[in-house]
């Protein structure tokens, strides 16, 4: 962050915040996702594809914002481990 405002990326002129590149980059990555589980028959295992895609997406693009924010991923996992013990 720059002193707090949103980090912005040049893109052939036009200045877009990170977030949407994030989401482009997850974008991709669920196509390929999607076409492993599809390949392997793991897809047709579910009542709804729609809601799995959606869920993948959310998951995909939390992990992305995550990494590009420079959090370490074993601090979330912590976090993550933590929070289903106190329950």
């Amino acid at each position: 962050m720059n002193g707090g405002g949103v980090d912005q990326v040049d893109v052939l002129g036009i200045y877009l915040p990170t977030f949407v590149l994030q989401v482009i980059l997850v974008f991709l990555l669920l196509f390929l996702v999607r076409w492993l589980l599809d390949r392997f028959g793991i897809l047709a295992l579910f009542w709804h594809r729609g809601l799995v895609e959606v869920g993948l997406y959310m998951i995909l693009l939390g992990f992305v914002v995550l990494w590009m924010s420079g959090t370490p991923l074993t601090a979330v996992w912590a976090a993550a481990q933590l929070s289903l013990a106190l329950h």
